[in-house]
C-alpha cells in the first residue's frame, strides 16, 4: 500500500509539469557555476631545504606521499630513454633490500608504489593506510635516496623497454606522436625520442651518472596528503629524508627549436594502413602562460570531445572518425596546440580540410554565449570532482612550485574559467590559434593519400626510421644478382646444400607490455621441410612438430593438429633453405627498391610462394645478409603482421647462422638468442613427430 501511495504522490506532484509546453528545439540554460575550494596547505622544509607541502584530508584512514625530482627526459641527452630507465629502478634495489624483498614488504602492507620520468620532472609516490606511515616511508626512502641499480635490473628494465619501443611501430597513434615531436621541436630535447639504437647505447654507469647529477634534496618537493597532521608527519620525514645532501643540478642543454613558417604535411608512409592518424598542430605557450586556464574553455569549444566542434562536424556531420579532439601540451620551455582524429585514407585530405576549416571559424566568428556556457561548465565541473582524488591534489600544489605558478593559481581556477565571455574567447582564439603556420603530421599509406595531399600543401615523405625521403634510390641490382650475391654471402651455394639438418638451442625472452619472461629455445630443422621448436618458460611451454606432412602444436591451450591452410603455411614455413630451393618449391623472389632503413642502405625484396602467400625480406646493401623478414601470420585474435629481425651472423661450417633472432608480433616481441649451433647431426625424423 504504501509502494503505491508513493508512485500516486510522485504522479500528482509532476503532473502540472507534465502541462507545462516545453520548446525542445533550445538547450536549458547553463546551472551556475558550483563554488570550488581548492584545500588549503601547508608549505614548510626539512632541515636540508627539502621543500614540504602538506595537505591534511581526514575523509579516510590514507595518506600518499609524492616526490617531484626537477629534473626530467629533458637531460637524457643523446641517449633518449636514459631518465625513464634510471627512474623504473628505483625500488629495484638497494643495500638493505633487493626488488623482491621491496615489493613483498610493499605488498604486505598493501602499499602502492610507483616511479616515472616526464620531459620536465621525474617522479616517485607510495600510498597506504595511515597506520603504515613510518614503514611506507622507510620503503620509499630507501628506493630512491638509496638504489644500488644492478645489473639483472636494468637489464630487465631496457628490455622492457625495448619491446615498447618495437610495439610503438606498430601503432600509429604512437609513430604520429613522435613525428610531430620531431618535426616541432626539431634536435630539442622535446624532440628526442626512444629508438632500439638509443637504449643499446645506455649503460650502467650512464644511470648512476644522471641520479648522481639530479637527485638532491634541493632540487625536489615532497607532497603529502591524507589523514594526517603537520605534527605528525614532519617528524617522520625528516627522520627518513633530513639527511638526503643537497647539490647543484646542471643546466638543460637545449638546441633551438624549429622556426614554423607555413603549412607543410609531414606523412609517414605506413604501407598497411587503411586508416590515416591525422594532428594538425603549432607551437604554443610554455606552462606559466597566465592565459592557459582560460585558453582552455576555447580549445574545449573547438575540440573537447563529444560537445566539441571537431566531433560535431567530423563524426556527427560526416562520419570519417569515430573522435576528433584538440589539445595542448604546455611544458616548462615550450609547448603545442594540436586538433587530431583518425580517418579512413580516402577522406583523409577532406578531414583536415574541416579541421583547418574549424580552426578559422573559431577565431573569425563569435562563440555563442550558450555553447560558451556548456564548456565552461563541463571544465569545472570535472576540475571540481578532480579535487575527490588526493593524488591529483598532491600534484597540483607541486605542480605549481614545478611550473613557478601563482600560488592561487587552481583556488581561481574555477571561477577563471567562468568568467570567459564571447569577447574575451575571440581574444583568446585570435592570439593562440594560428592557421598559418602549421605542422601536419599524416601517419598513413602514401600511395593512397599524397597524391590529394599535395593539394592542400607541400608534403615532406618520412621512412621507417622517421628520416625525411629525399630523392628515391636508384635500384642497382636485378633480382638474381641480389639472391646470387646474398647467397655468396652466405657461403656460397655449395656450402649451404651441404647442410641438411640444424639444431640450435639457447636463450628466450618474451615481452609483452610490462612483462617479460625468460625462458630457453630449442630449434631443429632438417630437409626438406621438418622443424620442431620448443620454448620452455618457468610459466609455460610451447612446441610445435611439423614432420614434411602433418603439423602438430602443444601448449597451454591443449594439443591440436593443423588442417587446411594452416597446415599448408606451417609447411611452406618449415621449408629448410627455403631461398635456394625457389625453382623447385615454385616461389619467386622479386627485387623492389633501395632505401635507407636504420641509418643504412638496404634492398627490399618480395618473396611469394606457390600458394600466394607473399613476404617482405629486407637485405643489407653491403653485407647481403638477410636483415628481417616480414609477413601475415593468424592468431586467435585474427591475422597480424609479423616481423623476424636476423642479427649476429656468425660461421658455423662454412655458413652464415644467424645468432639472434628478435620476433614482433603484436603487442608482444620474442627473441632468440643462440648458444649453441650444431650442423649435420644426423637428427632422427622421430624429433619431428609429437609423441
Amino acid at each position: 500500500m504504501f509502494y503505491r501511495f508513493v508512485l500516486l504522490l510522485a504522479f500528482v506532484v509532476a503532473t502540472p509539469a507534465l502541462a507545462q509546453k516545453i520548446d525542445r528545439s533550445k538547450k536549458p540554460d547553463a546551472a551556475p557555476l558550483p563554488q570550488a575550494s581548492f584545500p588549503n596547505y601547508i608549505d614548510t622544509a626539512l632541515s636540508n631545504g627539502l621543500r614540504v607541502f602538506i595537505i591534511e584530508n581526514h575523509r579516510q584512514p590514507t595518506v600518499t606521499f609524492r616526490l617531484v625530482v626537477k629534473s626530467g627526459t629533458v637531460f637524457d641527452g643523446e641517449k633518449p630513454g636514459l631518465m625513464s630507465i634510471m627512474t623504473e629502478l628505483l625500488g629495484k634495489g638497494s643495500p638493505r633490500r633487493k626488488a623482491i624483498d621491496f615489493a613483498k614488504e610493499a605488498d604486505f602492507i598493501g602499499a602502492d608504489y610507483d616511479a616515472s620520468a616526464t620531459p620536465d620532472a621525474t617522479y616517485a609516490y607510495i600510498s597506504g593506510l595511515v597506520k603504515y606511515s613510518e614503514k611506507m616511508l622507510d620503503l620509499f626512502s630507501d628506493a630512491v635516496l638509496n638504489p644500488t641499480f644492478p645489473n639483472d635490473e636494468f637489464e630487465l628494465a631496457r628490455k622492457k623497454a625495448l619491446s615498447s619501443v618495437t610495439a610503438a611501430k606498430k601503432q600509429p597513434a604512437s609513430l604520429a606522436g613522435q613525428l610531430q615531436r620531431k618535426v616541432l621541436y626539431g634536435d630539442h630535447p622535446y624532440g628526442k625520442v626512444e629508438t632500439e639504437q638509443s637504449l643499446a647505447a645506455l649503460t650502467l654507469d650512464d644511470v648512476k651518472n644522471i641520479y648522481n647529477a639530479h637527485f638532491f634534496s634541493n632540487n625536489a618537493t615532497i607532497a603529502v596528503v591524507g589523514d594526517v597532521t603537520v605534527a605528525q608527519v614532519m617528524p617522520l620525514l625528516e627522520k627518513f629524508f633530513g639527511k638526503w645532501k643537497t647539490g647543484t643540478p646542471p643546466a638543460v642543454k637545449a638546441a633551438p627549436m624549429p622556426t614554423i613558417k607555413g603549412t607543410t604535411i609531414h606523412l609517414y608512409d605506413l604501407p598497411t594502413a587503411v586508416q590515416s592518424n591525422i594532428i594538425v598542430t603549432q607551437p604554443s605557450v610554455m606552462r606559466n602562460n597566465p592565459d592557459i586556464p582560460e585558453l582552455g574553455v576555447v580549445g574545449s569549444v573547438l575540440g573537447g570531445g563529444f560537445s566539441g566542434r571537431l566531433f560535431a562536424n567530423l563524426r556527427e556531420k560526416h562520419g570519417w572518425t569515430y573522435g576528433a579532439y584538440a589539445t595542448g601540451s604546455f611544458q616548462k620551455l615550450a609547448g603545442s596546440y594540436s586538433a587530431s582524429a583518425e580517418v579512413r585514407n580516402a577522406v583523409t585530405d577532406s578531414a583536415i580540410v574541416e579541421i583547418l576549416a574549424e580552426m578559422a571559424r573559431i577565431k573569425r566568428d563569435t562563440i555563442p554565449t550558450q555553447e560558451l556556457d556548456l564548456q565552461r561548465q563541463y571544465i569545472a565541473g570535472n576540475y571540481l570532482m578532480s579535487l575527490e582524488d588526493k593524488g591529483r591534489v598532491a600534484s597540483r600544489v607541486q605542480e605549481m612550485e614545478l611550473y613557478n605558478l601563482p600560488k592561487d593559481y587552481y583556488k581561481t581556477y574555477a571561477s577563471r574559467v567562468g568568467s570567459v565571455t564571447p569577447a574575451r574567447a575571440m581574444d583568446l582564439a585570435r592570439k593562440y590559434i594560428n592557421t598559418s603556420d602549421l605542422v601536419i603530421i599524416v601517419v598513413g599509406n602514401a600511395k593512397e593519400v599524397k597524391e590529394k595531399l599535395e593539394k592542400i600543401a607541400p608534403v615532406k615523405l618520412y621512412d621507417t626510421d622517421m628520416n625525411p625521403v629525399a630523392a628515391p634510390m636508384a635500384l642497382d641490382i636485378s633480382s638474381e644478382e641480389l639472391l646470387k650475391k646474398h647467397m655468396a654471402a652466405m657461403g656460397g651455394d655449395a656450402a649451404l646444400m651441404k647442410i641438411k639438418d640444424r639444431t640450435t638451442e639457447g636463450s628466450a625472452s618474451i615481452a609483452a607490455g610490462p612483462q617479460t619472461i625468460n625462458g630457453t629455445f630449442k630449434l631443429v630443422e632438417k630437409a626438406p621441410n621438418k622443424r620442431f621448436v620448443q620454448i620452455a618458460t618457468p610459466m609455460f611451454s610451447q612446441e610445435s612438430y611439423i614432420d614434411g606432412a602433418k603439423a602438430v602444436q602443444s601448449g597451454m591451450g591443449g594439443t591440436r593438429e593443423l588442417s587446411g591452410d594452416d597446415l599448408k603455411d606451417a609447411l611452406a614455413g618449415a621449408e629448410f633453405n627455403e631461398l635456394y630451393r625457389l625453382a623447385e618449391l615454385k616461389s619467386t623472389f622479386t627485387v623492389k627498391e633501395k632505401k635507407m632503413m636504420r641509418g643504412k642502405a638496404v634492398y627490399v625484396a618480395e618473396l611469394e610462394r606457390a600458394s600466394g602467400k607473399k613476404e617482405t625480406l629486407v637485405f643489407d646493401a653491403e653485407s647481403f645478409l638477410l636483415l628481417s623478414r616480414t609477413g601475415k601470420q593468424k592468431t586467435p585474435q585474427g591475422e597480424i603482421e609479423a616481423t623476424t629481425e636476423f642479427s649476429d651472423y656468425r660461421n658455423i661450417d662454412g655458413v652464415k647462422v644467424a645468432f639472434k633472432l628478435t620476433q614482433s608480433l603484436g603487442m608482444a616481441t620474442i627473441e632468440l638468442t643462440a648458444t649453441s649451433v650444431k650442423q649435420n647431426t644426423n637428427v632422427g625424423d622421430d624429433a619431428f613427430m609429437k609423441k
